[in-house]
């Protein structure tokens, strides 16, 4: 069950990005700013209920946002969710996998040996492709669920 609030730190975690580029997202979306934390906005909006002073008393470090709130948005502008469960077995990956322009369809998505593994059509969505595929990479394959 996923929880109603939590950190900056859980929801990078569902997209397989680092706290710092979930920062940058919620800036672009004018929802974070760097020296004060979740923007007026944020808070207005319900993503950020409550802000407190953190351990070391910096403003916005110590709040919480709505993860669902918080996850949509996130998606709606274009950020791909990482899935609980990945439907890859061991042994078929060989990474690590980029992505390229050009190609039959969009971007390609090439192998470790530069092979062409898949095709996207947008950008966006090879970017995604490429995380998921490194993530199952690094962890030797994932078993079905």
């Amino acid at each position: 069950m996923i929880p109603e609030f939590g950190t900056l730190a859980m929801i990078a975690r569902r997209f397989d990005v680092t706290t710092r580029a979930c920062r940058r997202w919620l800036a672009e979306l004018e929802l974070w700013n760097a020296t004060s934390g979740p923007t007026p906005r944020a808070r207005h909006s319900g993503l950020v209920p409550t802000v407190f002073a953190g351990p070391d008393h910096s403003h916005g470090r110590g709040c919480v946002w709505h993860i669902a709130s918080t996850v949509d948005l996130l998606q709606t502008a274009g950020h791909c969710q990482m899935p609980e469960g990945l439907p890859i077995r061991a042994g078929i990956l060989v990474g690590p996998f980029t992505e390229h322009s050009g190609g039959i369809i969009g971007r390609e998505i090439c192998n470790g040996h530069g092979e062409v593994f898949c095709w996207a059509l947008r950008e966006a969505a090879a970017a995604c492709i490429v995380r998921l595929l490194n993530r199952a990479d690094r962890s030797g394959g994932l078993p079905d669920a």
